[in-house]
């Protein structure tokens, strides 16, 4: 069966009639009209089909109508189900990061399960990375984090804010586990393993490093098709290259990662020495401004999706894609050190706000 799109398409191709009532209320006969356009004879209102209404339309009702189902009100009336939430806001709003993560920006409805997917995402990511740790101690965190998600998924209830905010956004939007469990995968990596040789293996890595975010997103809204997929993979990718870009100097030094392909490392003439002891040269300064080109034709490719979704959630997106665009361009900047992570400040986020506000006039 067609989707509402793909059927108003259709129809705009073949140019047919149609069958029409200016409203339900109105007492005229069913006409027939062959424009898009047409007035009623008896109430003299303008009428234009559904078939020829603009697609960002049904985009925009069914995105609505998803998020009524995310957090109805009345799920929200449970005191402690209310201050899990509020645990994953306070959680979200206390990490700093370069790009907007459960913003004002979006719905309220949608700004909970978000947050409560970020807690999860921070919180899996600090098992790998913080503390002094043992590979075993992290590897075995995040194997009761996986544990606990398939509780979830058979019903289990818990008492902590922070898995019970998760176990209703999950089982109340009906959001699959292979996004968590994927991510899971890419931080037990981490654990694992610290070089990669080729790029197309970093490209593996970001499919579950970073690419489940946006998959989890898209369902939350209902707008998990193939194309939007697409496009949220590659913003996806972008942002991850654009983190490890930023942060080489504290990836190298303290957890002796490197996410820069070694082949093409090599191919500038770069020693994985000068990456442990920051040592700069023309062929290090080349080489991650080819890494940062790489991750712009990234956002590029992904863009479109900024103007696909409507609303609030089409400016979050957008202002995370000009962030990156931000962040990609203070990385450049003359005299700057590549090994020097950035910070964006209040004049950087109004920059970003506006641009995200401009950019879908340009799209």
């Amino acid at each position: 069966m067609l989707s509402v799109l793909e059927r108003s398409q259709k129809l705009r191709l073949l140019g047919k009639n149609f069958l029409l009532r200016c409203s339900p209320k109105c007492s005229c006969a069913p006409r027939i009209f062959q424009a898009a356009h047409s007035r009623c004879p008896t109430s003299g209102a303008l009428k234009m089909h559904p078939a020829f209404l603009p697609e960002k339309f049904y985009v925009a009702r069914n995105m609505r109508a998803q998020s009524e189902k995310i957090l109805p009100q009345e799920s929200l009336n449970s005191l402690p189900l209310k201050r899990a939430y509020q645990s994953c806001l306070a959680f979200a709003s206390s990490h700093y990061e370069n790009f907007p993560v459960a913003s004002l920006l979006l719905p309220r409805a949608l700004r909970l399960p978000v947050a409560a997917i970020y807690a999860f995402a921070r919180c899996a990511d600090d098992s790998a990375d913080e503390g002094e740790k043992s590979p075993e101690e992290r590897l075995s965190e995040l194997n009761i984090m996986e544990s606990r998600l398939y509780a979830i998924e058979n019903g289990e209830n818990f008492t902590e804010p922070f898995w019970m905010a998760l176990a209703h956004t999950i089982r109340h939007h009906s959001l699959p586990l292979e996004p968590f469990l994927n991510l899971l995968k890419a931080f037990k990596q981490d654990v694992l393993k610290n070089r990669y040789a080729t790029f197309q293996e970093l490209l593996d890595y970001c499919c579950y490093s970073a690419n489940p975010i946006g998959t989890l997103l898209l369902k939350l809204v209902g707008q998990d098709l193939p194309q939007n997929r697409e496009w949220s993979d590659s913003i996806c990718t972008a942002l991850q290259l654009i983190n490890f870009i930023q942060d080489v100097g504290v990836d190298s030094q303290l957890r002796n990662r490197i996410y820069i392909p070694l082949d093409e490392i090599q191919a500038f003439g770069v020693s994985e020495a000068q990456f442990h002891e920051h040592r700069e040269d023309a062929s290090m300064k080349a080489l991650m401004q080819f890494q940062g080109e790489r991750a712009r034709a990234f956002l590029l490719k992904g863009q479109p999706l900024a103007k696909r979704l409507p609303g609030r959630l089409g400016l979050e997106l957008r202002c995370t894609i000009c962030g990156g665009k931000r962040i990609l361009k203070v990385l450049s900047e003359r005299g700057r050190s590549v090994f020097q992570r950035p910070k964006l400040k209040g004049l950087d986020w109004v920059r970003i706000l506006f641009s995200g506000i401009v950019l879908s006039r340009l799209i």
